[in-house]
């Protein structure tokens, strides 16, 4: 269904919701994917937050926001694109032309202004907002998600207004940091998706199999269970670079190498990371090393340490001291680079859009002095660094929720190692 635009100024349109279609639905009073109250409750937890950092207005650009907030995404660029929110008032869009159906399609937000690309979006902008612009008021930009000349020109003409910009790159990730009902049930879904397509990859890695192939496998996987398009691929890694993101091009799952698999599902955007690991023996090897025997147990030992400790009022800080002397105490000369986990499950945007993973920049580090949260979900990832031969990643990981009973699984699949004869079959021995 078409919605009407009127020309407000040269190359402005303009578009609004029929009136008595109901608040929080489609235009076409169709519910969307997010109900009604929860995007209420989102709503007054970004309203409350603008108070605390003293906006009056805010604009409203990471891809992850405007999904959060109205349930809008695009694969297009996040500047052309905005949510303006006045403290005071109701917020409204704006959008490119070529994207505009989009809005009465996927949002609820009631007005939205465009034009065609041959002319600027800018202009649109500086007069859809110039009539909540009062002297002095603060207006809250995501400069995270900006260019520096598209916050030039910004600057200018809030400048002229006698407006004061502020940074409000956090403001919306500091509302996404705990996540309630609805969203719990969406990354548990997501949680479910992950396992089956992370169990179809295990499954599948047999020496002399492309890595490409198993990421082939987890992908599919991925969304025959169900997921959207996530907000990254699946990451398949094995020895050198084991930094890289993922697999190169003919490299082969080959004994006596490491195999590192991570993904994530993605449930209306909302997210359940986790990652395992493979080892496959190499000839006449009766049993695993010693060194991926030890990384199996201190991994294990971090989780049983550290999710009884993750409850509201603890400090990011303590958990990741425990979490890190676990995981150093080894012998094996394994390191530990990465923080111990970060904050995650909230929505997300294919393309990775600019918040990602980490809302609020919130992780369990030895810098972070915060104190968690009721419903606050992170990807805990004890996950250690193998630089000597043969190197790679070894990590056992999940998405955990914190809970007054401390941090809970999303998900149930055995944290082990997976170990693999040179043959291919699965090594039969228990692992210690």
């Amino acid at each position: 269904m078409s919605f009407p635009m009127e020309e407000v100024a040269f190359n402005v349109l303009r578009a609004a919701k029929p009136e008595g279609a109901p608040i929080f639905h489609g235009w076409s009073g169709q519910p969307l994917r997010v109900p009604p109250e929860e995007y209420e409750r989102r709503l007054q937890a970004v309203k409350e937050f603008m108070d605390s950092d003293g906006i009056s207005l805010l604009v409203v650009v990471q891809p992850e926001d405007l999904y959060y907030l109205t349930g809008l995404y695009t694969i297009g660029d996040s500047a052309p694109q905005a949510l303006i929110l006045p403290k005071d008032a109701d917020p409204f869009l704006i959008a490119r032309l070529i994207e505009f159906d989009l809005v009465p399609k996927l949002s609820w937000v009631a007005e939205a202004f465009t034009c065609p690309d041959s002319a600027s979006i800018h202009d649109v902008f500086c007069h859809a907002v110039s009539k909540y612009l009062q002297p002095k008021c603060r207006v809250g930009l995501q400069l995270a998600s900006i260019t520096a000349a598209h916050y030039i020109r910004l600057r200018s003409f809030f400048d002229a207004s006698h407006a004061a910009c502020v940074d409000a790159s956090k403001t919306v990730e500091k509302a996404r940091l705990q996540k309630f009902e609805f969203e719990q049930e969406c990354i548990r879904a997501a949680s479910a998706m992950s396992e089956s397509a992370l169990a179809a990859a295990l499954n599948a890695v047999k020496p002399g199999k492309l890595l490409s192939d198993l990421h082939a496998t987890a992908y599919s996987e991925l969304i025959r269970a169900g997921s959207e398009v996530p907000g990254y691929v699946p990451i398949v890694r094995s020895t050198d670079p084991s930094g890289h993101g993922s697999w190169m091009p003919a490299e082969e799952v080959r004994p006596g190498n490491l195999v590192f698999l991570e993904h994530s599902a993605c449930k209306f955007g909302h997210h359940a990371p986790l990652m395992r690991t493979a080892f496959v023996l190499n000839e006449g090897e009766a049993s695993p090393p010693t060194w991926l025997l030890e990384a199996e147990r201190l991994i294990q030992k971090t989780f049983e340490v550290c999710l009884p400790m993750m409850v509201p009022g603890a400090k990011a800080k303590d958990i990741d001291k425990a979490g890190r002397e676990i995981m150093l105490s080894n012998t094996s000369d394994l390191k530990m680079s990465a923080r111990l986990a970060y904050s995650t499950g909230s929505t997300a945007t294919q393309p990775t859009g600019h918040a990602g993973w980490g809302d609020a920049d919130f992780s369990l580090v030895g810098n972070n002095e915060a104190e968690l949260q009721e419903g606050m979900t992170f990807h805990f990832i004890p996950w250690f660094q193998k630089y000597t031969e043969p190197s790679g990643p070894l990590g056992l990981s999940d998405t955990v929720l914190v809970t007054s009973n401390g941090g809970q699984r999303f998900g149930a699949l055995p944290l082990k190692m997976t170990v693999l004869n040179p043959d291919g079959s699965e090594w039969q021995n228990q692992i210690a």
